[in-house]
């Protein structure tokens, strides 16, 4: 037996330990999330401050369209989930798109998806700033506005990665393919503080009540 014989073990164990390390460290580099197999992940964001894992998941066959807004600590029962329950009557007009907006040369654009829960308001916000760099500074984030106002500055929840935007995207198609005719679903939290509300809940009495005449 020669030393290249001696060597071979030797060689394929130090091969299959660096392999095995760096598939630990793939694994150990995957950011947590609230979504389980096969939901889709529409939003995910690791809060960077608290660690908290903020998730939108929602459904993979479009046929029954969801989505359920999850935030807690990895690997435990989630501390806030909106709506609680997937089948939730309210479940088709509980989320808002605020669609993709951009300054006129392009150089900053941003898009959102957005809940009212109690008394604040959550947005689940990718946006991309191109002005100063030529790659850009992609960044994501929760912002949350906390009582009626919403035009004051949002406290901002800043996530350790940034979510993908197409995703975000997706989910906003989902919320428009749930929104019933009276939900108006397209708008910013800002425009629904101003005026959009109270035209929702006109058109929603109005569909009510149209409902209700037919029935009888």
């Amino acid at each position: 037996m020669n030393n290249a014989d001696l060597r071979t073990p030797r060689l394929l164990l130090l091969v299959v330990a660096f392999t095995g390390s760096m598939q630990l460290q793939a694994v150990a580099g995957e950011q947590a999330t609230q979504c389980h197999a096969p939901e889709n992940t529409f939003f995910n964001c690791v809060l960077q401050t608290s660690g908290k894992v903020v998730s939108l998941c929602g459904s993979a066959d479009s046929a029954k369209p969801w989505l359920q807004y999850r935030m807690g600590r990895p690997g435990q029962t989630p501390e806030l989930v909106v709506p609680s329950r997937l089948d939730d009557p309210e479940m088709h007009s509980v989320f808002f798109y605020d669609v993709p907006s951009a300054t006129r040369d392009g150089s900053y654009w941003q898009v959102g998806v957005w809940f009212r829960h109690a008394d604040a308001y959550y947005e689940l916000v990718t946006s991309q700033d191109h002005q100063f760099q030529e790659v850009g500074d992609d960044r994501s984030a929760v912002d949350v506005w906390a009582g009626a106002n919403l035009h004051k500055r949002p406290v901002e929840l800043a996530c350790r990665r940034t979510s993908s935007s197409a995703q975000l995207i997706q989910a906003g198609h989902l919320v428009e393919v749930m929104a019933p005719n009276w939900h108006h679903w397209g708008i910013s939290p800002y425009d629904w503080g101003s005026y959009a509300a109270k035209n929702e809940a006109h058109d929603r009495s109005a569909a009510e009540a149209a409902s209700g005449a037919a029935g009888h």
